[in-house]
């Protein structure tokens, strides 16, 4: 049997409305997180960027706005930009606090992604009926996901805002394959390859 890995992505339990998160996985466990989202309440760019930014999480970029909602009417937006330095530590950010994040090598040279969201089980009142859209981009080839592949590498899941926030729990997987590393380049003739030569007397 062999080791799976998870990690839990930072799709976004505390945004009360419509969303669409673009998250980059690099190798090295990094990431970027592009958001775009409905706060829902009235809000600042500065209230926005603390729910954000923690230790290892910065926000590059952020704006907020308004857009069509699915009924036609403007709704408030707020598009923001994160550099997270390790995706294990997403839930040290107010926004992704009940995330707890793992990766670890899943064997037979692949990785395994595995997201959980908790959300509160209740369909009480909620009449939205925007969408929430979640697209991973992987560090190499998808094997298997429970999402809808995009290319070699992407995958996207996809939710009414209902059904995402209201389920309880919601679980998305995918494996990818692991690049292998590049090989060091072979010296070219006429450069040192690390071994000391006497020169020659005269």
């Amino acid at each position: 049997m062999r080791n799976r890995a998870a990690i839990w992505f930072p799709v976004l339990i505390f945004l009360a409305g419509c969303f669409t998160a673009d998250v980059t996985v690099k190798n090295d466990g990094s990431g970027v997180i592009k958001l775009s989202y409905d706060p829902i309440t009235k809000t600042t760019e500065e209230t926005e960027k603390k729910t954000l930014t923690a230790p290892g999480i910065t926000v590059e970029s952020m704006t907020l706005g308004e857009k069509d909602g699915a009924d036609g009417k403007k709704i408030a937006n707020v598009d923001a930009t994160l550099a997270v330095a390790d995706l294990t530590k997403i839930n040290a950010a107010a926004r992704f606090k009940k995330f707890n994040v793992k990766i670890e090598d899943a064997g037979e040279g692949q990785k395994r992604i595995e997201a959980v969201v908790t959300t509160a089980k209740s369909t009480k009142n909620w009449t939205r009926t925007d969408p929430c859209t979640i697209r991973v981009n992987l560090p190499g080839e998808v094997v298997e996901t429970s999402a809808t592949k995009e290319g070699a590498s992407t995958v996207v899941w996809k939710f009414s805002s209902k059904e995402y926030f209201t389920e309880g729990e919601l679980k998305m997987t995918a494996v990818y394959k692991v690049a292998a590393a590049a090989a060091p380049a072979a010296p070219q003739a006429g450069e040192a390859t690390g071994d000391a030569k006497e020169a020659p007397k005269e």
